[in-house]
């Protein structure tokens, strides 16, 4: 239908480098770098709708090292 799901970089077809993906309403899901199609490095996941889900470190898409969590109310989780 026209929504924009992904903007950025590719290597082999995949997501690769700094790009943005979004949810198939237009909200922002992930902001920072891919690599082959998985959160990599520093980076910013977003809950449908617009608040900070986690920012910080990604390692083959999951979390890792320094960051901080949050909740669906924009406080963080402990």
């Amino acid at each position: 239908d026209g929504n924009k799901i992904y903007t950025g970089g590719f290597q082999m077809e995949m997501y690769s480098g700094y790009g943005e993906l979004y949810y198939p309403s237009g909200d922002l899901k992930y902001q920072g770098n891919f690599d082959l199609n998985k959160y990599e490095g520093q980076g910013i996941s977003y809950y449908e709708g617009g608040m900070v889900c986690y920012e910080g470190g990604f390692s083959s898409g999951e979390y890792e090292g320094g960051g901080v969590l949050y909740q669906k109310n924009g406080k963080k989780a402990l």
